[in-house]
């Protein structure tokens, strides 16, 4: 019994409480205490919230995974635009979907990509100065003092006061995080599916292969700068690469749809034009086309956000 419990503390990094709980769960067998592990411990906290910066007439959503048990933090994902419609989203909604209608509100009408990404940035900071406190507040359940020091963030590092937010908090376990929805299949269903996906696939920066969208009208590879948007698709067949192309919108259904996609970095070898593209913080599209080939393309705008928020109001 004892080499049991050992064994299953070193195979899942579980305490002995822990190991004791799932291997009398599962009759003692070591294989099947293994895969009862993830079933068993809720460690995962999902912190899902909307917001409204009165002032500066912007809205927002953002979304905070994290490990409270271990103290990490797998993810941190956001938006923001000038649309209302934002401050709408239920934040009772499975996590799942909170994060899919994230992505979706990315692409609609009023969202605002750089301040998306700073905010993204902002919020990763703040989570690494404050982690102690933050996964402290996380596992208690306070709310009231964790809506205080988002407020307090908001106000600091982007001069917003009185802003309206909301938080939610919901706790998964570990098989619950890594079960990849598929249409149809109850997230609470624990069979395995060629779409499972564990905590690896989500390490950042993440390279996906894409294809990039050509118009006879358009702008030649070879002519293309950095900072304009040409538009992808998803190519990439691993089931991460699926994943994310349904989370930003990029099928419906089985079929692909072009997203709008910021050039990063261009290199031409020969031939070949190979850009690197911005899906979305972290995930990078990767691409190689002829250099005479035209492409659908958005000339890059140099008004900083500011100015065209200005512009924005006045209109």
């Amino acid at each position: 019994m004892e080499d049991k419990i050992r064994l299953l503390m070193e195979e899942t990094g579980c305490d002995r409480g822990e190991a004791e709980l799932a291997l009398s769960s599962a009759g003692y067998n070591v294989e099947r205490a293994i895969r009862t592990i993830p079933t068993l411990l809720r460690n995962i906290v999902v912190l899902k919230a909307k917001f409204q910066a009165v002032q500066a007439h912007v809205y927002g959503l953002f979304l905070v995974i994290a490990d409270i048990r271990h103290s990490r933090l797998f993810r941190v994902r956001a938006v923001t635009s000038y649309n209302p419609s934002l401050y709408e989203t239920d934040l009772e909604r499975d996590w799942y979907d909170f994060e899919r209608e994230l992505y979706v509100h990315r692409l609609m009408e009023g969202a605002h990509p750089s301040l998306t990404k700073e905010l993204e940035i902002l919020l990763n900071d703040f989570w690494a100065s404050g982690a102690d406190n933050l996964y402290s507040l996380l596992q208690s359940g306070d709310m009231d003092t964790m809506h205080h020091e988002f407020n307090e963030f908001f106000e600091r590092k982007l001069q917003w006061p009185q802003v309206r937010l909301e938080l939610n908090r919901e706790e998964l376990n570990l098989a619950q995080f890594q079960q990849l929805r598929r249409e149809g299949l109850d997230p609470g269903n624990s069979e395995p599916s060629r779409g499972r996906l564990t905590e690896e696939s989500f390490k950042l920066p993440l390279d996906l292969t894409v294809e990039l969208e050509v118009d006879p009208q358009g702008i030649a590879a070879s002519e293309i700068k950095p900072g304009d948007t040409v538009f992808s698709i998803i190519s990439d067949e691993r089931d991460i690469a699926q994943y994310i192309s349904r989370l930003l919108g990029g099928r419906s259904g089985d079929t692909p749809l072009s997203l709008p996609t910021p050039v990063e970095i261009l290199a031409q070898e020969g031939d070949l034009v190979k850009f690197s593209l911005r899906l979305t913080t972290g995930i990078i599209g990767q691409a190689s086309i002829p250099a005479s080939y035209r492409l659908k393309t958005q000339r890059h705008s140099n008004a900083s956000w500011w100015k065209r928020l200005f512009s924005w109001t006045r209109t």
